[in-house]
């Protein structure tokens, strides 16, 4: 992702804040990122030396995953069900076992919106020919929330990992909201938020929702180097500068500003 470099910064207008993690680089997986020391990945461990990083930035997205229940906002009341409410919530109709109507269609008018929210942003970026390709992940949709099951069991089950989709989801959509960042604070997501605005189905409630919802970013993922190419460097990687750095020794540095998953962090 690009970034002003610091001769085109104005120091009259305040910078969005940074974000510290834990970097350094592993001769057979390249540069490695962790936030609040987690551990790595078995694969990154034990795996194989690596020829071509593309897996490691295919799903950046993951990156992005909110690191706390993402039901507690006014966009995503809709999934604030904890799986005791989710079973309240299932029905038996003629056709089997399923979400009660009403929520099944709130899940789907949420699920629109994001999809179409994230993307407008990828779609419509100005730099979108040159992004490195990304493999998206079974929307929530696709887990079968919006069809009726066999057994009550299962149409729980069903609508148990729906609901997880959403929360992978929601970090695909923010990190398409990174993509348009600035390092401004005052003008940091303008450009998306124009963009989004122009769309017939955004309404200015919705817009309004969304901005409240993005403040700082943790984003957790890993990143390979050696043959990762110029395009997914440009957009996905930290600066050069601090990456020939975390070569040399475990650090701690700054990234880019980039917004926290839409909502707050996950618990552990």
């Amino acid at each position: 992702m690009s970034t002003q470099t610091p001769s085109e910064v104005d120091p009259n207008r305040p910078l969005l804040p940074q974000v510290c993690r834990r970097a350094y680089w592993h001769n057979e997986s390249g540069l490695i990122v962790t936030v609040f020391n987690r551990p790595l990945p078995l694969e990154i461990v034990e795996g194989p030396p690596r020829n071509d990083h593309q897996d490691l930035y295919k799903e950046i997205y993951y990156g992005f995953y909110p690191r706390r229940p993402i039901a507690s906002s006014t966009l995503f009341e809709v999934l604030n069900f904890n799986d005791e409410a989710i079973a309240e919530k299932i029905v038996r109709r003629s056709t089997g076992w399923g979400l009660d109507l009403d929520l099944r269609a709130s899940w789907s008018n949420l699920e629109t919106l994001l999809v179409a929210v994230m993307r407008t942003l990828i779609d419509y970026h100005p730099d979108f020919p040159y992004f490195p390709i990304l493999s998206y992940p079974l929307m929530p949709a696709d887990y079968g929330y919006t069809s009726d099951s066999l057994s009550q069991s299962s149409a729980l089950h069903v609508a148990k990992k729906s609901k997880q989709a959403f929360s992978i989801l929601t970090g695909l959509v923010t990190f398409a909201l990174s993509l348009w960042l600035t390092s401004y604070a005052d003008s940091a997501f303008d450009d998306a938020f124009a963009l989004l605005s122009k769309q017939p189905w955004m309404s200015n409630a919705t817009l309004a929702h969304l901005k409240n919802l993005i403040v700082n970013m943790g984003p957790e993922r890993l990143f390979g180097l050696d043959t990762a190419s110029a395009t997914a460097r440009r957009y996905y990687f930290p600066p050069q500068a601090q990456i020939e750095k975390a070569k040399r020794q475990s650090v701690a540095y700054d990234l880019p500003p980039l917004p926290l998953p839409i909502l707050s962090p996950r618990s552990k």
